[in-house]
């Protein structure tokens, strides 16, 4: 049911939006041209030696289309700021001083809307009354108005966003069409200049760069004309759209008989019981998880004491085994030097019985 109601809220606001978008752009071009055929005409009965505005703005095609674009903005600012001193007006009209009563009902909310006139029943302000209104009638409850409230305010500033398309494209196409006079400018410069005429065409070249740094420079500061003011006047609005969505959540619910008191009185009778039931749990896994980590830790603590055990042994084995290596050394040792002995004791040996048999031997005497 409250899906079907923000469905259909969001219908009509749309449907609402695309009947005004087409109103209102029309007025947003007219009173455009009207500011723009204002100027020029101005600018034609200005006096001759006012060369600033004939340089600026009547100098190229450009420049009057850099022109009427602005205008058409400044156009579409100035409605919203007139749109929105009349939105101030209502958030501080009788309207909105009955429903702040604290006897106010929906019946006398509806009474005072349908006693809006026409422009008046297209404010922000007045729509939102509309619109809750619309939901608690439609539901048959009040239940869950706050957050309609709070939806609708979402919905507003999102429209409020869009509304300032129109001035946000024309922002950025005036600094675009300035770009596009700095090239036809100096095409014009290049294009002007012959070598075997130089001194007769360094007039039409600097009049095609007059044109690129001229539309340049035009363009650029309407835009930033045109970026400050959209900034100052959407402020304003968003602003105004805060103070609705405030006022709405204040005194609204009080109007369609909710009351955050009596509303919150069964949360609050079970608050202690909810709270203690919580306790008790919160207590009990504690209890438990305390246990498990217990017991994890005890059998952390075995397997320590194991591999402890396991690394003594391993250095051990490792002891032994280098004394194993060193005795065997030695043996070894022992027993090359055992062979070297017998070696040298049988090369002595042999060298004694070669030097006997090489001897000399002594000639007996003759008898």
């Amino acid at each position: 049911m409250g899906g079907k109601t923000a469905n259909t809220t969001t219908a009509r606001a749309a449907r609402g939006e695309a009947e005004g978008f087409s109103e209102t752009f029309a007025a947003q071009l007219l009173m455009g041209g009207l500011f723009a055929v204002g100027f020029y005409g101005a600018v034609a009965v200005m006096p001759e030696e006012w060369t600033f505005f004939r340089r600026y703005f009547c100098s190229h095609p450009l420049e009057y289309a850099t022109t009427g674009l602005f205008f058409i903005a400044m156009g579409t600012l100035l409605l919203k700021f007139v749109q929105h001193s009349s939105e101030r007006s209502q958030l501080k009209g009788a309207v909105a001083k009955s429903i702040a009563g604290s006897n106010a009902s929906q019946r006398e909310l509806d009474d005072a809307i349908q006693q809006c006139d026409g422009s008046a029943k297209r404010t922000w302000f007045v729509r939102r009354l509309r619109d809750a209104s619309a939901f608690v009638r439609t539901r048959g409850t009040s239940t869950g108005i706050e957050d309609h409230l709070r939806y609708l305010g979402e919905l507003a500033s999102d429209q409020l966003h869009r509304s300032y398309a129109f001035v946000r494209t024309i922002t950025w196409a005036v600094p675009i069409l300035g770009f596009l006079g700095t090239v036809i400018g100096i095409t014009m410069a290049i294009a002007n200049v012959t070598p075997e005429q130089l001194d007769s065409s360094l007039g039409e070249v600097t009049g095609g760069l007059a044109v690129a740094f001229d539309t340049t420079a035009l363009a650029l500061g309407l835009s930033i004309l045109l970026v400050f003011a959209s900034f100052l006047i959407e402020r304003s609005e968003q602003q105004l759209l805060a103070e609705i969505e405030d006022f709405s959540i204040r005194h609204l619910p009080g109007v369609f008989g909710v009351s955050s008191s009596n509303g919150d009185a069964p949360i609050r009778g079970i608050e202690p019981a909810t709270a203690k039931i919580l306790a008790d749990a919160l207590d009990a896994v504690a209890t438990r998880q305390a246990a498990i980590w217990e017991e994890q830790l005890g059998e952390l603590r075995t397997r320590w004491e194991s591999l402890l055990q396991i690394a003594e042994n391993q250095g051990q084995l490792i002891r032994l085994e280098e004394q194993l290596h060193t005795n065997l050394e030695a043996i070894r040792t022992s027993e090359t030097f055992d062979q070297t002995l017998n070696n040298l004791t049988a090369a002595v040996h042999l060298l004694s019985t070669r030097t006997n048999a090489t001897a000399p031997q002594p000639h007996r005497r003759a008898a």
